[in-house]
């Protein structure tokens, strides 16, 4: 099923340099797996949970005041062209789910026929947020933030903007991505909003420009938002300090800005992380295609790695060429500056795709975590695996990567663009959709004493 809003993460491609090639040797533990007929789904297990089906861009949170309460939210598909967005609660760590909670369909002015793009946060006294979008394509738009303060068993909702189409143009807010700072400093509980907005239809005239806002009272009100100009790819973390990082493709490649002040005022971009991207986007032998979006993570534990910003990030070879591949860097600057790039995924010479990186720190013991759905293991690259690896020494070096599921098919024209990870204390949870739209939690175990190897420096 095409959608707009593929069309507008499409647009931020263009322009982008390559990355840096390096090589990272990864040790294949596991036999190719078998040819199989018909092409399996991600199957419910001891460490697999579907939450919603079909359903796709799963996010999944743990309450830093009870890391027993997980939420999951994904978007369900309703109709041939529709999302509606559904919230699942644990209160065992991610083990078994609550009845899913649908959150309404209307805002201030308008009830609307979809949702789209669900991210969950969480403040450090266990109030929940999600942002969320709005479509009724070609005649409405509109964002929302949904808040709970009983572990998500109910939402309130504020409306943040609604927008009608007028002479044939209808602006349109998308992907939105929100943080909390924790910090228990200055600017503890204020809720950051970064987005894109552009214009519908999407034609070589749509202009496109990236914001930041924030919110002092729990999202009730917020700030005129500050504008980073034509960018995308948004995403935001707050860091230890009361810091916050706004990532986004800023023309130079993947950057990060910093506010000191609470989002009042922003840095100037910093040295941008290259993007080289599949071109053309569609994955070889499936319909899937790879995803733009990179994510990032700042470390706000007490150890020594305290205040590290770290990217995982899509890339592909020189001149877009295939396999898709998972990249990270880190930096110890706040942004100004980059560790050498290093490849998760398996080696170019493979020839296997990886896609759909997601990337979290544990704010206890500053490990950090990486998800994607990696086909190595397939001699056909067809199936995929979510795949893992972690750090425990702020990215210094890397756990071997691990097949944490069973293979399972992505061919499917829409796999989502992101899917997510959440670490707290022994809680590892990972939310990723296979080709059927089984929108899963899956919790992950690190493997007994992995071998490490050098990662960034």
């Amino acid at each position: 099923m095409k959608h707009p809003w593929n069309l507008l993460l499409a647009l931020l491609v263009c322009g982008c340099a390559a990355a840096p090639r390096t090589p990272f040797e990864i040790e294949m533990e596991r036999a190719p797996m078998a040819l199989e007929t018909p092409l399996p789904v991600l199957e419910e297990s001891d460490t697999v949970r579907h939450i919603a089906s079909p359903a796709w861009e799963t996010q999944v949170a743990i309450s830093p005041a009870n890391p027993n309460i997980v939420l999951a939210s994904a978007m369900r598909h309703i109709d041939d062209t529709y999302f509606r967005c559904e919230i699942r609660r644990s209160e065992d760590g991610g083990r078994t789910w609550k009845d899913p909670v649908p959150l309404p369909l209307s805002l201030a002015t308008h009830t609307y026929r979809g949702q789209a793009d669900p991210v969950l946060a969480f403040d450090r006294t266990g109030v929940a947020y999600c942002a969320l979008l709005f479509v009724e394509w070609t005649t409405n738009e509109g964002m929302a933030l949904f808040r709970s303060t009983d572990d998500g068993q109910t939402w309130e909702t504020i409306t943040l903007s609604e927008y009608q189409v007028a002479n044939g143009k209808l602006p349109f807010d998308d992907k939105e991505w929100i943080a909390v700072d924790n910090s228990g400093g200055e600017h503890d509980g204020t809720v950051y909003l970064a987005w894109l907005r552009s214009t519908l239809p999407v034609d070589k005239n749509t202009s496109q420009e990236m914001f930041l806002s924030h919110s002092t009272n729990g999202g009730h009100t917020w700030t005129p938002p500050i504008s980073t100009g034509s960018a995308g790819c948004a995403f935001v973390a707050a860091g230890a300090d009361g810091r916050v990082y706004f990532s986004h493709s800023g023309g130079i490649g993947y950057v990060v800005q910093t506010s000191s002040d609470g989002g009042a005022t922003l840095t100037p971009a910093g040295k941008g992380v290259p993007m080289s991207l599949l071109n053309p986007t569609t994955l070889p032998n499936v319909k899937a295609t790879a995803n733009v979006l990179q994510q990032m993570a700042v470390d706000v534990s007490n150890k020594p790695w305290r205040g590290n910003v770290y990217l995982a990030y899509p890339g592909s070879e020189p001149g877009g060429a295939p396999p898709a591949s998972v990249w990270f860097v880190r930096s110890a600057d706040g942004g100004a500056t980059w560790s050498k790039a290093v490849r998760l995924s398996a080696p170019a010479s493979l020839k296997r795709d990886a896609v759909l990186p997601a990337i979290a720190t544990d704010p206890i013991t500053g490990d950090v975590m990486i998800t994607w759905l990696d086909r190595r293991d397939d001699p056909r690259n067809t199936l995929a695996r979510l795949y893992a690896t972690v750090s425990h020494d702020g990215g210094e070096t890397f756990a071997p990567a691990w097949a944490v599921t069973p293979p399972f098919s992505i061919d499917a024209l829409f796999i989502g663009h992101y899917n997510s990870i959440a670490l707290y204390g022994e809680t590892r949870l990972a939310a990723v959709s296979d080709a059927a739209g089984n929108a899963s939690v899956v919790r992950i175990t690190e493997p007994v004493a992995p071998a490490r190897r050098r990662a960034a420096r």
